[in-house]
């Protein structure tokens, strides 16, 4: 009898441990659903701001290959420009050397044109000279006709 006796003080005590313990299993495993949900939904939330990030990445990459093909764009331009100014001032120089022959071949001209004009006198009064000799040279050779 004090077999049963025990037993049933056994009984009487591991029953409602039991049950307890499974209430409180039963709790852990709400408490368990419901971790299990909040991270669930902490991973769809990453998983949003993820594929924002990679879409920004994405979008950012395109504006770099965008400003990479102006950059290259713009360093040609200021690389011709470069080069027209390069040959604009030599033009340039080419003009002021031109105006420089210009003015000597004007000089050279004024200084032909005087020389014309001293020798055209010279020969108007050659050709005065010359009427004069011939005039007399003809009076001499009507005297000697005579």
């Amino acid at each position: 009898m004090k077999q049963i006796l025990m037993m049933t003080w056994i009984w009487a005590l591991i029953l409602p441990l039991s049950l307890s313990g499974c209430n409180q299993n039963q709790g852990e495993s709400e408490n368990l659903k419901s971790e299990l949900a909040q991270i669930k939904f902490e991973k769809d939330v990453i998983e949003v701001k993820l594929r924002e990030t990679t879409s920004a990445r994405d979008n950012l990459q395109n504006q770099v290959k965008e400003l990479t093909e102006l950059r290259d764009q713009l360093t040609q331009s200021r690389d011709q420009v470069k080069a027209q100014l390069a040959e604009h001032y030599r033009l340039r120089e080419q003009v002021s050397e031109l105006a420089r022959f210009r003015q000597q071949l004007q000089k050279e001209n004024d200084e032909l044109a005087q020389k014309l004009e001293a020798g055209t006198e010279k020969v108007a009064v050659l050709e005065e000279q010359l009427k004069g000799v011939q005039a007399a040279i003809a009076e001499l050779q009507g005297t000697i006709k005579l």
